[in-house]
C-alpha cells in the first residue's frame, strides 16, 4: 500500500533550517528540491519530505493547497520503489520539494517532474555513497 504517514513528513523546522543553509540543490522541472543526507543508522532507512508552493506566485490558499495535494500524490505513488532502492545502507534522507513555476501544470506534468527528480536524486546520491 501507498501511504504518505505522519512520521515521513518534515515539520522540524529546524531541520529545514537546516536544509535551506546547507542542503544539496537540484532543479528538476516543476520543481526545486532541497535534499540532505544524513550518516547511516542502524536504525531502518528513514525519509521525510515536506512540500511548498510560494504565496508570492499563487496568492490564492486554494490554489497552493491544489498543488501540494497533486505533489503528495505524485511523490505517494513514486516513493516506494525509490525507498527500496535507497534502503540498502544509504543514511536518513530528508527533502524539501518546491514548486516553482508560474502557472498550475495538469498531474501528469508534476508526476512525470516527480519521477525524474527522485531518479536525479538516486544517482545523486549513489555517486556519494562509497
Amino acid at each position: 500500500m501507498n501511504k504518505f504517514p505522519k512520521h515521513e513528513r518534515l515539520n522540524s523546522s529546524k531541520q529545514i533550517a537546516t536544509l535551506l543553509s546547507g542542503g544539496n540543490k537540484l532543479h528538476v522541472y516543476p520543481f526545486r528540491v532541497l535534499w540532505m543526507q544524513s550518516s547511516p543508522s542502524t536504525a531502518p532507512f528513514h525519509m521525510e519530505a515536506a512540500f511548498s508552493v510560494p504565496k508570492r506566485k499563487f496568492k490564492k490558499a486554494v490554489w497552493r493547497n491544489r498543488i501540494k495535494r497533486k505533489m503528495r500524490e505524485a511523490f505517494r505513488l513514486e516513493k516506494e520503489a525509490f525507498k527500496a532502492y535507497l534502503a540498502e545502507g544509504a543514511g536518513d534522507l530528508s527533502m524539501l520539494i518546491i514548486y516553482t513555476p508560474r502557472k498550475e501544470e495538469n498531474y501528469r506534468v508534476i508526476h512525470q517532474g516527480m519521477h525524474e527528480m527522485l531518479e536525479e536524486i538516486k544517482k545523486r546520491v549513489n555517486e556519494q555513497t562509497p
